[in-house]
Formats: structure tokens, C-alpha cells, sequence
């Protein structure tokens, strides 16, 4: 089997590359305005993508309006539409299958051909994503470099690569990068005969005794299966890694969106006002368009709240986001440290340690902003003033909310419940250890003693 580093490496070069796919799908700036040769440069910059197009004034202020029909658009945008889905979808399933069949996790270890070929499986995948990448945006500006090189073309309505197809272009070689390293984890033919003659291979009686004999403070292990105690642990851990990541997420999010405060719904205003931490959009209700103004310096004076919020959302993504990698080394079903499982307990109790910290000032700073806009609310209705300035609670904020009490709940699951059966660690270390310790070349000339 391929080494575990190497594995490693393809996973994150395909991780990244699957990353730059979502994106640039994202991404308006898929072709921009061109001011060469004789074109007029104009204080406004225009820019298209494939789900919307946006205008970008000297002043700051960006307008974007989404394409109102999808049968109304040209063939290209719709085929790279497909291309680019289709690549984030298989990207996806190729972080998961690709988890599963990689050296350095437990799962399905006690089948190592297996193994190895789903992660053959899953570097097709990525190899699969890639090239529907490439595809989409070598497509798209080869569309863009005829229509900027035909005469017909005003030199004013001309338009040139954006930024969009550069990230697509480097997504694209990673991950075809990434998912050729996970190919080459394909055993050889040499190598699958000596995984099958080891595996064929009688266990001694010591083996067979021990796993028949052994037991756990009482708790007694059949047959080399543990007790349901000791599958909790590993339940424990996946639930609390899911709802860390889920909990990153948010408080990420929450973080770099624009809807922290919302203009109430009983306004007498035909358009929807999102202010968040960084800048402030309005969404005409009639035609769609979207008019985002970002806030002046951070140097510049700003409200209290948004400063201290800012500081504490910050301060809460680097933490959750630190503790997250650090649960990854102390999760069982990772292969490093393995044979510590006192030290990987501790990286878990450090790991839910920093997520408590950290979700101490991502609520702090959402119930803050919260508390602010109910307040200044309060105050204007008390004063009978015109509702049309009033605003409300954004899901920027209930996102912020929502990540912070998920960093807590991760905390007390991986210190709180992982301390209740930390005697089961050790225990359970022992019997695999027996199980998979043994160097290849004791497994290979292991003999049945028995008469």
C-alpha cells in the first residue's frame, strides 16, 4: 500500500483543489470589462459570472442582479452551470470515500486491499472533478478570448479573463493533482500476494486465548469485539467532531455575511437593508438588484458594536478553527498516535478545552450585536418614530449564535463525556495493539501451535 504521507498529501492537494471549485462556481468575475487598445475607461467596472452579473462604481458600491431566466442564457454559461455542479458534487463524495479508504484511519483496516481501493476510488473521483473543471472554464474563456478578438465586437463591449477563471484553473490542477497521488495507491501485484498470504495465515493459541480472556474491569471482550461502553467512545467522538466542524462553519460564516441586522418586515420600504460587520447591501424587491456599500477604513470610526464584534467573531473563528485540527490527531479513528492513547486523550480534552474558550467570544459578541439592535428597536418604537429605520435580528447573527452554542456543546462532549470512560481507552489500546502491533514479518510466519 502507498505511504500514509503521500495519501496525506494528495487528500489535502484535493481538499484545496475542491475548495477553489466551490469558488470560483461562486464567484462572479468570471469575465470582466477590458479598457485595452482604444476602450474608454469608464468609473464603472462590469464583470459576469454564471449565476449573475455586477457593476462595480469607483465609489465602493457594487451592483449585482441575478440572470432572470435559465433557458434565456447562451449554451456555454448553462454547459459550465452543469460542469461545475457536477464537479462539487463529485468532489464531495470524494472527501468522504477518500477518509475511508486512506492509510491512516481504522476504518476497514483489517482489509488493506480493500482499503487501498477505495482510495483508488476516490482519487477517481477527484481526477473526475478536476477535469469537469477544467473543462467548464477552458470552455468558458475560450468563449471569452473569441468574442474580445472578433471585429464585430464594439471595442467598448469587449471583455477579458476574470479573476474567477485563474482560481478555476488552479482548483482544477489540484485536484487532478491530488486525485493522481490517491491513484497511485493502488497496490501491485506483488504486494496483493503478500497481503493475502498474511492474511491467509492461522493466529497462534496465545492470540485466540487472549481475546477470549481478556477483559475490561469485569466488562469481558468476545471474540476481540469490544463491549457497547467502548463503541461509545468512538460514537462520541464522531458526533463531537461533526458538531465542531458544523459549529466552525458557522461561526465563519456568521463572521463574513452582511445580514447581522435586517430592516423589519412592517416597513413601509419596497427594498430589504442587510447590514453585517464588513458592509452593508440593499436588494431592490422589484427588479432583483443588489446594491452592496462597504464600510470606510477599519482605521476609520465605527459604531462600538461592530468594532468589539468584529474583535470577538475574529478572535472565535481562530480558536474553533485551532481547536478542529487538533481534534483530528486525537480521534481513534485516526492511525497517528495510535499507540498513546493517553496522549491522544489529552489532545481531545485540549481540543474541547479551546472550543469551550472559543465559543465564550462568538456568543459574547452575538448576543452583544443582538442586544443592541433590540434595544435601539425599543428605543425608536417608544419614540412613535417612522418604522421604515427600524431593523431586526439578521441570521447572520443567529448564525453567530448558533456556532457558539455548538463550540459548547463540543467542549462538554469531548471533556466531560470522554472523561467518563477514559478507563476503556487503555484497555481497548491493549487488544489492538495484539491485534495489529506485530511487525509484518511476524504476521507473515505466524503458525498454528495447536495439537
Amino acid at each position: 500500500m502507498a505511504n500514509s504521507g503521500f495519501q496525506l498529501l494528495g487528500y489535502f492537494l484535493a481538499l484545496g483543489g475542491w475548495v477553489g471549485i466551490i469558488s470560483t462556481t461562486a464567484l462572479p468575475q468570471w469575465k470582466q470589462s477590458s479598457y485595452a487598445g482604444d476602450a474608454i475607461i469608464t468609473a464603472v467596472g462590469l464583470y459576469e459570472g454564471l449565476w449573475m452579473s455586477c457593476a462595480s462604481q469607483s465609489t465602493g458600491q457594487v451592483q449585482c442582479k441575478v440572470y432572470d431566466s435559465l433557458l434565456l442564457l447562451d449554451v456555454h454559461i448553462q454547459a459550465s452551470r452543469a460542469l461545475m455542479i457536477v464537479s462539487v458534487v463529485l468532489g464531495f463524495i470524494g472527501i468522504i470515500v477518500s477518509v475511508v479508504g486512506m492509510k491512516c484511519t481504522k476504518v476497514g483496516d483489517n482489509n488493506p486491499l480493500t482499503k487501498s481501493r477505495v482510495a483508488v476510488s476516490g482519487g477517481v473521483l477527484f481526477l473526475m472533478a478536476g477535469l469537469c473543471t477544467l473543462v467548464a472554464v477552458s470552455w468558458y474563456a475560450t468563449k471569452v478570448s473569441n468574442e474580445f478578438f472578433d471585429p464585430l465586437t464594439p471595442v467598448n463591449a469587449r471583455y477579458e479573463f476574470g479573476s474567477a477563471l485563474f482560481v478555476g484553473w488552479a482548483a482544477a490542477s489540484l485536484t487532478i493533482l491530488g486525485g493522481s497521488f490517491l491513484c497511485c495507491s493502488c497496490p501491485n501485484e506483488e504486494r496483493r500476494g503478500q497481503t493475502y498470504y498474511r492474511s491467509s495465515q492461522p493466529s497462534t493459541v496465545k492470540e485466540s486465548n487472549f481475546k477470549k480472556t481478556m477483559s475490561i474491569k469485569g466488562e469481558h471482550v468476545s471474540g476481540g469485539v469490544l463491549q457497547p461502553e467502548v463503541k461509545m467512545i468512538f460514537v462520541l467522538q464522531i458526533m463531537s467532531f461533526t458538531l465542531a466542524f458544523v459549529s466552525t462553519f458557522f461561526l465563519i460564516v456568521a463572521t463574513w455575511t452582511d445580514c447581522w441586522m435586517v430592516n423589519a418586515d412592517d416597513n413601509l420600504e419596497v427594498s430589504q437593508k442587510c447590514r453585517g460587520l464588513w458592509w452593508e447591501c440593499v436588494t431592490n424587491s422589484v427588479d432583483g438588484i443588489r446594491t452592496c456599500d462597504q464600510y470606510d477604513s477599519i482605521l476609520a470610526e465605527h459604531p462600538l458594536k461592530i468594532v468589539l464584534t468584529r474583535a470577538l467573531m475574529i478572535t472565535a473563528d481562530i480558536l474553533a478553527g485551532f481547536a478542529l485540527i487538533i481534534l483530528i490527531f486525537g480521534l481513534d479513528c485516526v492511525k497517528i498516535l495510535r499507540e498513546e492513547p493517553q496522549i491522544k486523550l489529552r489532545i481531545c480534552y485540549m481540543a474541547g478545552f479551546i472550543f469551550g474558550i472559543g465559543g465564550i467570544p462568538g456568543m459574547i459578541g452575538s448576543v452583544w450585536y443582538a442586544v443592541d439592535v433590540y434595544v435601539e428597536r425599543a428605543t425608536l418604537v417608544l419614540q412613535n418614530v417612522f418604522l421604515g429605520i427600524q431593523y431586526e435580528f439578521g441570521w447572520s447573527c443567529w448564525l453567530g449564535m448558533a456556532g457558539s452554542t455548538g463550540c459548547f456543546l463540543a467542549s462538554i462532549m469531548l471533556t466531560c463525556c470522554l472523561y467518563l470512560f477514559r478507563d476503556l481507552r487503555t484497555a481497548r489500546y491493549n487488544l489492538s495493539f495484539y491485534q495489529y502491533g506485530r511487525t509484518a514479518t511476524g504476521k507473515m510466519y505466524a503458525m498454528d501451535s495447536r495439537v
